[in-house]
């Protein structure tokens, strides 16, 4: 015999695969996390990336993700990085293309607060997502890039808590 099973709802939404896709699509952060009872998260190995985040005083480490993992909708994220050995940083996190210098294949990096080494690549690193923090969008200049990072670098502190 086979017994029909409810769809099971969380705060009056239906829970499923199927939105939270939909909800990370969007950037929304928040039913994933109620939904899955954990951060949403991503690993990959990292990988050389372009070399311009150290250019520009934010060293990053880019992942290689498997095609059909499922990332968040485009943007810069707050979040946390953790390292094969369990340690964990502060990140801010881009999901996107550089539009700033010309159209790349969508991509996840990192860029580790207080992180003192540089060299991470062949590491596997895992990303959780904590808080949207904005589009991801062309800048007229590498400075105002710049001066940008720096504020989502500053955000990401006043979002992220990591216990001491």
């Amino acid at each position: 015999t086979a017994d029909e099973v409810g769809l099971f709802e969380l705060d009056g939404r239906v829970l499923s695969s199927s939105s939270i896709r939909e909800a990370l699509a969007t950037g929304d952060l928040t039913w994933p996390h109620a939904a899955l009872g954990r951060r949403y998260g991503v690993d990959g190995e990292v990988v050389a990336g372009a070399g311009r985040g150290k250019g520009l005083g934010y060293p990053t480490a880019n992942l290689r993700t498997w095609p059909r993992l499922l990332l968040p909708g485009q943007g810069i994220y707050a979040g946390v990085a953790e390292l094969q050995d369990g340690s964990r940083y502060l990140a801010a996190i881009d999901v996107g293309t550089n539009p700033t210098f010309g159209t790349e294949p969508l991509h996840v990096e990192a860029f580790l607060l207080d992180f003192a080494d540089d060299e991470l690549r062949g590491d596997t690193l895992t990303v959780e997502f904590w808080e949207r923090l904005r589009d991801e969008v062309k800048f007229d200049s590498v400075d105002a890039l710049i001066a940008a990072i720096a504020d989502d670098v500053e955000r990401t502190r006043t979002v992220v808590t990591l216990p001491s």
